[in-house]
């Protein structure tokens, strides 16, 4: 199976976590997003951030409430094949409340993302 990434490395607390992920250049998507200039799309991220908080939580989750989304950089996967997750969550009453961002390893932020998550 071809997937868009992987998980090199997690590290998990209470209420956050750390993912290390290395993305697979190769992967079908990026030849329409874009040829000659593969992007990670804004979408596929929002939904790895989903995928990476379940893995965390150890629970499936559906995104109820995306409150801020930014993309500050765009993620090549030739330019930024591996790249972090931070993710912190507190809990609400029906669910998680999220804030994510994926980060270079020298911090730089590409995406940042404030999002509620309720029991799939």
């Amino acid at each position: 199976m071809n997937y868009i990434y992987r998980i090199l490395a997690k590290h998990i607390e209470e209420n956050s976590a750390i993912f290390e992920l290395e993305l697979t250049a190769s992967h079908p998507i990026f030849e329409g997003h874009f040829p000659d200039f593969p992007l990670l799309p804004g979408v596929v991220q929002v939904e790895i951030a989903r995928q990476l908080l379940e893995s965390a939580l150890d629970q499936k989750l559906s995104l109820s409430v995306c409150q801020s989304v930014k993309f500050n950089a765009m993620i090549n996967p030739q330019n930024t094949p591996q790249f972090k997750a931070v993710l912190q969550w507190k809990i609400f009453e029906e669910g998680w409340s999220c804030q994510i961002e994926f980060q270079q390893f020298s911090d730089e932020i590409l995406m940042k993302m404030k999002a509620k998550y309720l029991k799939a």
